[in-house]
């Protein structure tokens, strides 16, 4: 029986268990029903989407004014980060590294559309200025 860590030190999904028990707890609508749920092989959680509430950038932490939703998924053994509205994507070797990744471009989009006048811009450009005018709480 093959039963590696589930979680690495970031506490983040990296291997599969293989051929152990797991019990899955659901708790359906209404709540005063919840039942068990028993499998014999463990499929890894990924979340679908993380709420990325702050950015955290070169050690120091910007506010958001409201939460971008990032969708997680993962093809081989990258993960990617991806938010369809500002038209990004991050990848890395953990979920961790991706929405590092995906931080990253919005820190850059958003120094990049905050300094742009509205007469540099035309089409979506000016969708996404508008967002990313007021997506970060400057203190």
């Amino acid at each position: 029986m093959n039963t590696s860590s589930m979680f690495d030190t970031n506490e983040e999904i990296e291997r599969i268990y293989e051929d152990i028990l797991v019990i899955h707890h659901y708790k359906p609508s209404p709540p005063e029903r919840s039942f068990l749920v028993e499998s014999t092989k463990y499929q890894p959680f990924i979340p679908p989407f993380a709420p990325l509430w702050a950015l955290q950038i070169k050690g120091k932490l910007y506010k958001l004014s409201l939460p971008i939703e990032v969708h997680i998924s993962k093809e081989g053994d990258l993960y990617f980060a991806e938010n369809e509205t500002l038209l990004l994507s991050g990848s890395g070797q953990s979920i961790r590294e991706a929405i590092e990744d995906i931080q990253s471009d919005v820190f850059y989009f958003w120094n990049y559309y905050r300094n742009l006048s509205p007469d540099e811009i035309i089409g979506d450009a000016s969708r996404l200025k508008e967002i990313y005018e007021n997506l970060v709480i400057e203190e």
